[in-house]
């Protein structure tokens, strides 16, 4: 049996995508390890699983000593460990898997889950960003199988890495919105908002808690991450004095993430426009809202713009004004037939938009190599 070691930066608790690529390769007969990290409250790691877990604790929490310390100790685990196939997901795991790979004559295959060197993060970081951008230009060429998320991220890396790039989008389990308890309904106020993934930088957030003055007072807003910018929104909704229609549901476990969406009454997914990585992006919360059932607000981008022309699953919005998400939440709450029909688009939308889609192709590929 052939043993696939998966490695990524973040807590494997949450990662939806990599839960599905790795249960997915375990059916079609790969034995398979996915290697994460640890944070000091990370939960305890997933016991349904069909595939090994690994999380690596770091002294550093953040910032380039973070990386170089993930790196090191990633580098140092894999030469301890034997694989026939090393899988990086992202940049940021990527060296330590092409070195070790080509010590030892593997195949390497890269999952690009975003635009890495275009992040907003790396803004106005000259020298941040030359560094990643040496290690893909060094490391992206010698994949054996490259894939990233959506066709237009996949056009963009096959004309600056000169590979060809597969698309292996980031949508549900056909059964990941089934509703488990009745916690939600008897605790949510309805109707409401619903925010779900990190709380960085360009993710339309401060605008949405800024519209949230000017919409009616039964409307409520949870938002269910952390991140970057945590404790500062939680600020402005104190000052603002929002805490009575704004909620902070900090990180969720995936089966109460799911049900908290099925009850939503709109999905949020708005992005600003910094850079590539935010542009070309094709998020799983899209997906997850429409399993849900659930209409979305989404970034007049390529790819939801190319999503909603063919399924229409939400209403796009052209820029982050807070007078403009004011605008198309109230357009969407007064016009009920407008409503209902993105309901009944996300339900005829579902088969084409869920894993099973997916799945053949991912192994498809894996055979390849």
């Amino acid at each position: 049996m052939r043993k696939i070691v998966c490695t990524v930066i973040n807590d494997t608790v949450y990662d939806q995508r990599m839960h599905r690529i790795c249960s997915s390769l375990v059916r079609a007969g790969y034995q398979v390890e996915l290697v994460g990290r640890c944070y000091d409250n990370s939960p305890a790691p997933r016991t349904d699983v069909n595939y090994q877990i690994t999380r690596l604790n770091c002294k550093n929490r953040s910032g380039k000593l973070f990386y170089i310390e993930f790196n090191l100790r990633l580098f140092r685990y894999l030469m301890n460990r034997r694989a026939d196939i090393y899988y990086s997901v992202d940049l940021d795991t990527l060296l330590p898997n092409t070195i070790v790979s080509l010590l030892r004559g593997k195949p390497r295959v890269y999952d690009a889950h975003e635009y890495f060197t275009e992040i907003p993060e790396l803004e106005g970081r000259q020298l941040t960003k030359f560094i990643w951008r040496l290690i893909a230009r060094l490391s992206i060429p010698r994949q054996n199988l490259c894939y990233t998320v959506s066709h237009t991220l996949a056009e963009q890396f096959s004309k600056r890495y000169h590979k060809n790039f597969f698309v292996i989008r980031n949508v549900p389990l056909p059964t990941e919105n089934i509703l488990t308890t009745n916690a939600v309904t008897t605790s949510f106020h309805k109707p409401f908002i619903l925010y779900q993934g990190a709380l960085n930088l360009g993710r339309g957030l401060p605008e949405l808690i800024e519209a949230m003055k000017s919409l009616p007072q039964q409307i409520h807003l949870y938002i269910a991450g952390e991140g970057d910018l945590s404790t500062e929104l939680r600020k402005k909704v104190e000052v603002d004095n929002l805490k009575d229609k704004i909620h902070f549901l900090g990180w969720c476990a995936p089966t109460y993430l799911a049900e908290i969406t099925a009850h939503a009454w709109l999905g949020y997914n708005i992005l600003a426009n910094m850079g590539q990585s935010y542009y070309y992006s094709l998020s799983n919360k899209f997906f997850d809202y429409m399993l849900a059932k659930v209409p979305s607000l989404n970034s007049d981008f390529p790819e939801y713009k190319y999503h909603n022309t063919r399924y229409g699953l939400g209403y796009l919005v052209p820029d982050l004004n807070s007078d403009t998400l004011v605008t198309s939440i109230n357009k969407l709450r007064t016009d009920v037939e407008l409503y209902q029909q993105l309901v009944k688009n996300c339900t005829i939308a579902t088969p084409d938009c869920t894993w099973p889609a997916e799945e053949n192709k991912l192994i498809k590929l894996f055979e390849s190599i």
